[in-house]
């Protein structure tokens, strides 16, 4: 796990689209794809349910959204007091 997948999947979570995430993050789907992919195998966790188009969060998946955001919060505090 890496400040990277934290902050795709949080793009993700918060725009509730990897497409959207994706366009804000100025990288690929396939990118965004493969890092939320490789964050759930390392966490052996399913973070989303797919229905048709639409992503909904599981429950590990809020968990480590609440995480995730704490943690992103931090290294953005860090540099700001730096």
């Amino acid at each position: 796990m890496n400040v990277t997948q934290l902050s795709y999947f949080k793009h993700v979570v918060d725009e509730m689209s990897v497409t959207k995430a994706s366009r804000r993050l100025f990288v690929t789907q396939s990118a965004v794809s493969q890092q939320l992919h490789l964050l759930a195998e390392e966490l052996e966790c399913q973070l989303f349910y797919r229905r048709g188009r639409r992503l909904e969060l599981t429950e590990d998946g809020a968990f480590v959204y609440r995480k995730a955001k704490r943690l992103l919060a931090g290294f953005d505090s860090l540099r700001d007091e730096l």
